[in-house]
């Protein structure tokens, strides 16, 4: 059975649907075993119990993604681990990718859908970019294997949003 690891958003509803809805979705149509992390007590007292008697395949935890571990202390291995709009909050963006690519197996992925702000010193919007936002960065500096799906239109000059993806070839 796949299990999966889903990272932010909230795991509730109400402006935390995203991830909670997602999650569930996810579970129901493929019987994976899900882990929904989020930092807020209350999305996750919310999803909880939402989904209480799915309690055999989808978990929810209060987590914060500067200190996953410790959200994730018992939980058993993962396969896929998901990050909806969430990096942005980590204190150091490397440690963080790294800390989550090793709590995968060989051929483990990740799945990070994020926006990339700039400021308006970069006039150009070269950090938009999908070779030159944060995620891709850090996760080329870590020597990791990516794919990334950019979804922006091109004339949006300060809007960005794109689907990164990496496969664990270990």
């Amino acid at each position: 059975m796949v299990s999966i690891l889903a990272l932010g958003k909230g795991s509730g509803k109400g402006k935390h649907i995203f991830n909670g809805y997602l999650t569930e979705f996810i579970s129901d149509r493929t019987q994976a075993c899900i882990v929904g992390v989020d930092v807020s007590p209350y999305a996750i007292q919310l999803a909880t119990a939402r989904t209480r008697n799915k309690r055999d395949r989808l978990v929810f935890r209060v987590g914060n993604i500067n200190c996953i571990r410790n959200a994730l202390s018992g939980t058993p291995n993962v396969d896929t681990i998901i990050a909806l709009e969430v990096l942005y909050a980590s204190n150091n963006l490397q440690r963080t990718i790294r800390e989550l690519a090793a709590l995968l197996p060989e051929k483990g992925q990740m799945l990070f859908i994020a926006n990339q702000h700039i400021d308006q010193r970069d006039t150009q919007g070269h950090r938009l970019l999908p070779n030159q936002t944060d995620i891709t960065l850090a996760i080329t500096g870590l020597d990791l294997p990516l794919k990334v799906y950019d979804l922006t239109q091109n004339e949006l000059p300060f809007s960005s949003g794109a689907f990164l993806s990496w496969n664990n070839t270990r």
